[in-house]
């Protein structure tokens, strides 16, 4: 570890307005490195795009370099050493390393590190890489919209130890944790580049207020349109904005389930944004100030209501008795039935308005049957079905409950479907077998639901793909 000369810092902190950052070499680190299947690899991409889209907003603000610690490839693990030689050897001005943070999928705040002398002693380079810090986690934070602004931090005091990758470099330098890249919401944001721009950008506003430079004339707006059907985040919404001002004046947002739409450079003023879904439009204004990152969330209904998720399917008492986990926004549920898996019709169904219904008289008796449900509002119907669950509709001698365990879609999992039918296809054995059966989900069964049943046929199915 070098120490500084406090007269030597005084000549690093700026003290100057600057019309640009013209004369400054700044070192960009994406943090992490690896190729696929490695710990760090899906943060490693993300650190990489910031990187590279940082890169391009500072080089429009006329910089003597920006200087990327890894450029040629991702999957490049270069040493923390390594990656200070980069910025020492280049002399470069300041440091800043990209970085998201992970926490079992609990936290998503924003946070910058700076190196420190001791615990709780001063920063290595006191009024400059902490002063850098607070800035860029606050910029990052209004930009992302996390949890909270942690702020600048130690690493002393925070980690108790020193960075690696900042304890060697002969100029101030900070590392950025933006958001927690295993946050189940923020995972799905940052799969979205305009998302990783944005970071990007208020790391740009950062660099700019140290150095006392102008920020952008033009201002960004983003924002996350939500179904209100199923209170989430929207796929495939058409979002509009007038004037357009020779920007894009369309965005759609992805399929990742983040909601997330952008429009950048567009000159302070009044604008009107549009959400446009199957079932819905709605349009709301914002006053866009200059460089600013602005946001508007909208809200709309997305899908007629989402697909309901059957608790049990039991025959008791010569009824059958029906339960669904209620769906927001549905008025209805329709419950597709069937002999034979193989056939389904359109047209041979029961509706209820319950979510929870004892029925009798409904279905063929003495058989072994097959129900699928879909919510309903006064848009529309789910999409997509519950899961296929099962009964025997009479008494006989010996009785099975089926206890659909299989929680395990896409991901890791080697079943991409939305729904499934493996419990109904172990109740078609049982009822060929001449057993009676019931079906109910894992998440519901206790042992008071136990009683009266033969036995326990407990479908896991793919629940790993190792051992």
């Amino acid at each position: 570890m070098q120490f500084i000369p406090t007269l030597a810092l005084a000549i690093l902190i700026p003290v100057f307005s600057l019309a640009d950052l013209s004369g400054l070499r700044i070192c960009l680190d994406p943090g992490h490195g690896g190729g696929p299947g490695t710990g760090k690899w899906f943060e490693a991409v993300i650190n990489f795009q910031v990187a590279l889209d940082t890169e391009e907003l500072l080089d429009a603000q006329n910089p003597d370099s920006v200087i990327l610690t890894v450029r040629d490839s991702m999957a490049t693990q270069a040493t923390l050493s390594q990656r200070e030689f980069v910025a020492n050897s280049n002399n470069a001005d300041f440091f800043h390393s990209i970085h998201h943070n992970a926490f079992a999928g609990t936290s998503n705040y924003t946070l910058a590190l700076y190196e420190q002398l001791s615990a709780g002693g001063q920063p290595q380079w006191p009024g400059a890489a902490n002063t850098f810090a607070t800035i860029v986690s606050h910029e990052i934070y209004l930009a992302l919209r996390t949890t909270s602004d942690y702020g600048a931090r130690g690493d002393m005091d925070f980690l108790g130890f020193n960075l690696g990758v900042l304890n060697d470099l002969t100029m101030p330098g900070d590392l950025s944790e933006g958001s927690f890249w295993d946050y189940p919401a923020e995972i799905r944001r940052l799969q979205n580049k305009a998302y990783n721009r944005t970071e990007a950008e208020s790391i740009l506003f950062a660099f700019l207020d140290y150095y006392n430079a102008p920020r952008p004339a033009t201002g960004t707006l983003n924002g996350i349109v939500t179904n209100l059907t199923t209170s989430q985040p929207a796929n495939g919404i058409q979002v509009t904005i007038s004037p357009n001002f020779g920007v894009d004046s369309v965005y759609t947002t992805d399929a990742f389930g983040n909601g997330y739409f952008c429009f950048d450079q567009l000159p302070p003023g009044n604008y009107t944004i549009t959400a446009i879904s199957a079932f819905d439009t709605v349009s709301v204004t914002k006053s866009v100030v200059g460089g600013m990152i602005n946001h508007k969330d909208i809200s709309l209904a997305a899908s007629a209501v989402g697909a309901p998720t059957l608790r049990w399917i039991v025959y008791q008492n010569n009824a059958v008795l029906v339960n669904i986990a209620p769906v927001t926004g549905a008025t209805g549920y329709r419950l597709f039935y069937t002999d034979n898996l193989a056939n389904w019709s359109d047209s041979q169904f029961v509706d209820i308005t319950s979510a929870s219904v004892s029925l009798t008289n409904s279905f063929p008796a003495d058989t072994t049957i097959f129900i699928k449900v879909r919510a309903f509002n006064s848009v529309g119907i789910s999409e997509f079905s519950s899961d296929t669950y099962g009964c025997f509709t009479g008494d006989r001698d010996q009785r099975i409950l089926i206890v659909d365990g299989f929680d395990r879609f896409g991901g890791s999992g080697s079943w991409s479907e939305n729904t499934h039918d493996f419990a109904a296809r172990h109740g078609r054995a049982w009822g060929a077998a001449g057993v009676g059966f019931s079906t109910i989900a894992n998440e519901i069964v206790g042992s008071s639901m136990l009683s009266g049943f033969w036995g326990v046929d407990w479908v896991l199915g793919d629940e790993s793909t190792q051992d």
